[in-house]
């Protein structure tokens, strides 16, 4: 009997401790394709393999698998009674945050959740700041594209006097879950939050 990524997805769920595993897929990327597309839990990991077989033959182009959270809602909250749920959660959304098309508009958003994420990922620590390519763990790519070096001075200065208001809130001294939900919750009020292709 092949082995469906239904199958694969439960193993997986077990091996890293994750309880609610219906809330994750498998999606597929193909390089030069920006969208990943969803594969239903019935598709057999031989078939699978057989045709980014063919699709490498045919075009050049390697296919890869990633499992990632189904749906992201603007309304949920970080699952505490499953850590490991809300650290997937949490680091998708992020990483979508960074790929993800800006507005300017949403210039002081941009801006908080830059300090927010700088407390959950590095601590509040502020010395790589100046670092040339230290913004992009923070603003996402389409911004950093776009800024002028003058601005992203002022983005950088604007950044670490945000740190200091959110210190108290997503500092080191907070527990982590904490700080990822508050940050989360930043994240969904971007307006392309849970959004997999714009």
């Amino acid at each position: 009997v092949a082995t469906s990524l239904r199958h694969v997805g439960a193993l997986l769920s077990v091996r890293l401790g994750l309880k609610q595993c219906n809330d994750f897929g498998f999606f597929q990327r193909i390089d030069g394709i920006e969208t990943l597309r969803f594969l239903p839990g019935r598709v057999k990991v031989v078939e699978l393999c057989s045709r980014w077989q063919q699709l490498r033959e045919a075009t050049g182009l390697q296919a890869s698998l990633h499992w990632r959270r189904r749906f992201a809602h603007r309304d949920e909250v970080l699952i505490a009674s499953d850590p490991v749920h809300a650290a997937l959660t949490f680091h998708q959304a992020l990483e979508q945050h960074l790929q993800r098309p800006i507005l300017w508009s949403e210039e002081e958003q941009l801006v908080r959740i830059a300090a927010a994420i700088l407390c959950v990922r590095f601590d509040c620590a502020t010395s790589r700041m100046r670092d040339k390519d230290f913004l992009e763990n923070l603003l996402p790519e389409s911004a950093l594209r776009e800024l002028t070096h003058k601005k992203l001075d002022s983005l950088r200065d604007m950044i670490l006097e945000e740190v200091k208001k959110l210190r108290l809130k997503v500092g080191p001294t907070q527990p982590s879950l904490r700080r990822m939900g508050e940050t989360f919750l930043l994240l969904q009020e971007s307006c392309l939050f849970g959004s997999y292709h714009w």
